[in-house]
Parts: structure tokens; sequence; C-alpha cells
């Protein structure tokens, strides 16, 4: 039997993006395909890389703190913007205070779109964003992730979150800030093998997991965990062999916005069809959780999910709900998707920082795990007729539009 743990290990050091590191994550999934005798197909695409010439903040004609630059922000060129500091909280202190041309800091790294549109109105002259720990002696800061957001209209940078408490204290009367991000380009890849079925090759379940990791993190349980829970389900499949057609995907760049998922499914398009259930694995393994799968089908499904977990005895958390990974892509192009995963209470394991650490993971929590998803796999490949609906209802086809902000969520 193989040791799939291993692969964790083997992967375990910071994968960004478009990076070099990427790259060779790539080249050792590659790797593992090739000795398996599999023939491996590695699909490029470009994305947005992040640079920037100049990214200050100075306070009295001192630099402040670290700064760096939204990759989509407006730049402030090269002599910067000066301006009043101003702290908001919310989007109604946005809304009462005076802001026009000022510098305002915003507790979080991520900022609601309403939020942005009245900064916008107000027509800031800047926004630090705070990422990280308030007590974290190292910094951690990461201009990936802003994405969704629309900087255009203003220089946007983070910062420490422990940065922003000093500044909030200090309240400075002007601060200047400078910032001058470019945009660059660099290639990231996706990677897919496929077993063909023995009895209904023309039907296809897709097992999807990226191999990205966020900035300053190793990413053994997001997402080096997910990559050898599939590699698992592959090893299965490769000594069983499946009645329908099985496809696995190693997706790059999830961590800025599912990229390798949305690129895939957009030059795939026309294969969808064939595709019956999307099977995503993103965290899995962590010694303390609760083992997840979370559903964008029909409800039928998660009740299935919950009483096959009875049957087995295994305790499993169903929903049927969007999760943020890469079975989305393909349920916004009408593919069912489930995922699994483990979840770590608060004060348990981490992700996207420093702490996603190897030894948060235990072999017996991923083996357990594995055998349950194999199980569920090998029921769905070895139906009569195929059990799930390849329908997306209507209340997870509106929160796909909330997910990807084609609609604003109706307020309560």
């Amino acid at each position: 039997m193989k040791d799939n743990f291993n692969l964790i290990e083997k992967l375990y050091f910071e994968r960004i993006c478009g990076s070099e590191e990427e790259h060779k994550a790539r080249d050792i999934i590659v790797n593992e395909l090739q000795v398996r005798g599999l023939k491996v197909e590695k699909e490029a695409f470009t994305i947005d890389g992040a640079k920037s010439k100049k990214s200050q903040l100075l306070v009295d004609g001192k630099e402040f703190c670290q700064v760096v630059s939204a990759v989509n922000s407006a730049s402030t060129g090269g002599e910067g913007v000066e301006g009043g500091f101003a702290y908001i909280t919310s989007y109604m202190d946005a809304f009462l205070q005076e802001l026009k041309g000022k510098i305002c800091l915003y507790h979080r790294r991520y900022i609601d779109e309403n939020i942005i549109k009245i900064l916008t109105e107000k027509q800031i002259g800047g926004l630090l964003l705070c990422s990280g720990k308030i007590d974290d002696d190292e910094t951690e800061i990461s201009p990936f992730g802003s994405k969704h957001n629309d900087f255009s209209k203003f220089p946007v940078v983070f910062i420490a979150i422990k940065d922003g408490d000093r500044l909030v204290k200090q309240m400075p009367q002007l601060v200047k800030l400078i910032s001058q991000p470019e945009r660059s380009e660099a290639k990231s890849y996706n990677i897919i093998t496929k077993l063909t079925g023995s009895e209904r090759p023309e039907e296809e379940i897709v097992f999807t997991a990226h191999y990205d990791s966020v900035p300053f993190s190793k990413g053994s349980y997001d997402n080096a965990s997910g990559c050898a829970m599939i590699m698992k389900i592959l090893d299965y499949f490769l000594d069983n062999r499946p009645k329908r057609s099985m496809r696995f995907i190693w997706f790059g760049s999830e961590e800025i916005g599912l990229v390798g998922s949305n690129k895939y499914v957009e030059k795939h398009e026309n294969e969808l069809s064939r595709i019956r259930l999307c099977v995503n694995v993103d965290m899995i393994g962590v010694t303390l959780g609760t083992f997840c799968a979370e559903i964008t089908a029909e409800k039928e499904l998660v009740n299935y999910v919950k009483y096959l977990g009875y049957e087995k005895g295994v305790a499993i958390e169903t929903s049927q709900t969007i999760y943020s990974s890469d079975g989305t892509s393909f349920a916004d192009k009408g593919v069912p998707a489930i995922s699994f995963l483990n979840r770590s209470p608060i004060g348990g394991a981490q992700i996207h920082c420093r702490y996603d650490k190897i030894e948060n993971l235990s072999r017996d929590s991923f083996e357990k795990s594995g055998k349950f998803i194999c199980e569920f796999v090998k029921r769905m490949d070895e139906s009569v007729a195929f059990p799930v609906s390849k329908v997306i209802p209507q209340n997870m086809l509106d929160e796909l539009d909330y997910y990807y902000r084609r609609k604003k969520r109706p307020q309560n």
C-alpha cells in the first residue's frame, strides 16, 4: 500500500501561485503520477503577478511601518498622497465621517463592497487594510486575496494589524502614503490525469484539490492534505478499475480566487456535460477537527452522505452550502459538487499563515477520512444509474450568484 500521507511531507514548503516554488510542487505531483505509469497533462494559464516599485507609509516625515500594495489598486505615483488620518470601524462609521482626501484605516484584511462604495463616493486619498494577528512578533503581510474588490479608484495597501493598532493609538494629524503597484504576469498550472471506466466510460467523476499556498505558509493542512487525499483515491481506483471514467485535477492558484479551476471549466466547458459529480478535498487529516461534507447539489445528496455516515459509523457533518474551494467552479457550471474537509476548532490548526504546520495533522485522521471518501465514491461509481441528479437547485444558484458577486444578498 502506498504511503499517500508522504506526499504532504514532500509538498511541505511555501507554494505561492505563479512562483518557482509552485512550479516545484507541480513537478512533484507530476512525478508521482508518472511513476504510477499515468499519462499527465499540464495546462498553463496566466495570472497577475504582485510587484511594487515603492510602498511607504510616512508619519511626521518618517517611515512608520512595512507596507505592501494591493495588486489591483490605484497608484499614488512617486510623490505619494498626503492627507489627514481617519480610522473607520464599519459602514456606518464611514458614512458618518468626513473623509475626503484622508488616508483611512480599516481593521480587517477583507472589506465589504458597500464600504468600498461609500469610500469611493467620499473620495478618500487612500486605504490601509490590516492583516496578521495583533500579538504576532513576526510580520505577515500579503497582497493576495484582494482580487474580488475593485480598488481602482484609490490606492490600497496592507499593513500588519499591530501597526494599525499603533497608528490608531497615535492618531496622527497628517500621513503620507506612497504606493506604486505594478502589474506583471506569471504562469500557473493545472495537472490532469484520467482513468477510463470499464462499463460507462461516457460518465465521469472529477476529483479536485489545489496545490498552491499563501505567502508565509507551508500549507500542509491547506492544501497539501487534499492533494494527498485525491492521490489516495486515485491509487484505490488504480487497484480497482472504476466502472465510470474518473478525472483527477490538481489546481494551481486557488488561493487568489479559484483561478486555476475557473480557468479549467472555461477551457473545458464542452466536456462538462460528461461530468456527473465533482469531489473536492480541501483541508483534511487534521488531528483535532470535525469531519464535514459541504455540498452544492440537491438536498438528497446531503442526506445520502449523512446516512452513509450512520451506516459506516463515521461521524460526518453534512450541509447544503457553497464551500469556497475549487468544487464551486464546477457547481457554477452546473456540475454538482461535494467538498470533504476536517474543520479545525478555534484555537486548533490554522491556515493562511505560518502556523499551518504538518505537526497538526495525523495519519490516523487522514486514513479514517480517506476510507469514508473512498467508500462514498465507490458507491457512486458502482451505481446502476448515477444517483446524483445533475441539477443545481435554485437556492444554491442564488448562493453562487452571491458568492461570485453577480447579485447582492437581500438585506433582512
